[in-house]
């Protein structure tokens, strides 16, 4: 039996908790908006679930995570873009301009500390699918 020596990515890790951690709070605040949950504790669940699930994904699959995060963080500052050009009144204490702020900084974040940047786009994809 073959052991793999996994290196483990602390910066995969740290990505997958930021971003799912936001992606939680995102959830929450949109489900929030439309009325079917009541703002309140319930948003340290959304939270946790997300780190936790980022947590996990960070540590299996790093740089499925890096990719993922880089979907998911350009989609909300794209989102917060739109929203505080038409729709924001309130300023930067909104939450979906905090979570667009947020987004910005992980998607800085990860750009310069993740293992996304070595190698090609095609390199990466077939490395993900593992396909080498």
């Amino acid at each position: 039996m073959k052991r793999r020596n996994k290196k483990i990515s602390y910066s995969s890790i740290l990505i997958g908790i930021l971003t799912f951690g936001l992606l939680g709070f995102s959830m929450y605040n949109g489900l929030g908006r439309l009325g079917l949950i009541e703002y309140g504790s319930i948003m340290y669940i959304f939270l946790s679930f997300g780190a936790i699930l980022g947590a996990f994904l960070g540590y299996s699959k790093p740089l499925g995570t890096e990719l993922i995060s880089f979907a998911i963080t350009g989609l909300i500052m794209v989102q917060a873009t739109w929203d505080t050009i038409y729709d924001i009144q309130t300023g930067f204490s909104e939450p979906r301009v905090l979570a667009g702020i947020i987004a910005l900084g992980i998607f800085l974040i990860n750009t310069f500390t993740g293992r996304f940047k070595r190698g090609t786009a095609k390199k990466q994809t077939r490395r993900l699918l593992g396909l080498r």
